[in-house]
């Protein structure tokens, strides 16, 4: 949404200027990040706003990099039909396949069903502790020996019920089927494939040039945001490439059999 001051000469002033003006003026504080329009590969309207790190005074700047959380799940799916391709993996196969630690009730859940939100399995991803990716599996082992008597919230494939947990489990099949890390799965079969060489597996331990601080606002001041090192198995990654790279994805030069957009929501 663009505000325009009606009935005055705000509202011919060209359209970055009017974007610029609302994004550095909203009531509750100026925007932090990057916006970027485009129209087709054409890109209309780029800028960077905010600190990128506000302790040395360093600006934003639309070639930085910053953390994508959930926006990494579509990868992670991609990651996952790539794998299917491969037959490392089939949409049928039951989460109990690949699990070390599987309550009873979650073993007929499939690896359709969590790519679509429809498992059943509680999204107990507020029980994970933080730990380096490599460790995430135990984790998630710990989290399953603490349910193993647990019913599911519904039938596998029939409700959808958004699920950071789903993802975590998703990540943990590719490992055990693939016999290589998130990480590495995840530029060899996706980031390599569409040219996203800005986009990486976030790890809050490594040093990585570009990579914007994250900040929360609290009475009108800016906080540095709790760091967690979780295997929802998040990304990070530069708006130019998000945007010009995706829709290499979506148009299935990534993944030659795309049914995906039945069974990821």
């Amino acid at each position: 949404m663009v505000a325009t001051a009606s009935g005055s000469g705000a509202a011919q002033r060209p359209l970055p200027e009017r974007l610029d003006a609302y994004l550095r003026g909203r009531p509750d504080g100026p925007f932090m990040g990057v916006v970027l329009i485009a129209r087709g590969p054409t890109i209309l309207f780029e800028r960077g706003y905010g600190p990128a790190d506000a302790d040395l005074g360093i600006a934003v700047e639309p070639s930085m990099r910053f953390g994508i959380g959930s926006l990494t799940k579509p990868m992670t799916a991609t990651a996952v039909m790539r794998l299917v391709e491969r037959g490392l993996m089939r949409l049928s196969d039951p989460i109990g396949d690949y699990l070390r630690v599987c309550p009873p009730a979650w073993r007929s859940a499939t690896i359709r069903d969590l790519l679509s939100h429809t498992s059943g399995i509680p999204d107990l991803f507020g029980e994970m502790r933080a730990a380096p990716v490599d460790s995430t599996r135990g984790v998630i082992d710990g989290v399953a020996s603490r349910h193993l008597g647990d019913s599911l919230l519904a039938v596998p494939g029939s409700k959808y019920a958004y699920s950071n947990f789903n993802y975590c489990l998703l990540g943990y099949a590719m490992e055990a089927a693939a016999h290589a890390s998130w990480p590495e799965l995840m530029a060899r079969e996706v980031f390599a494939p569409a040219g996203m060489t800005r986009t990486a597996y976030d790890d809050v331990w490594q040093i990585m040039p570009g990579r914007v601080r994250g900040y929360r606002r609290a009475e009108h001041q800016l906080r540095h945001i709790a760091y967690h090192d979780h295997a929802a198995y998040a990304g990070v990654a530069c708006c130019r490439r998000l945007a010009t790279c995706s829709p290499s994805i979506g148009r299935s030069r990534v993944v030659a059999w795309w049914p995906t957009r039945r069974c990821v929501a």
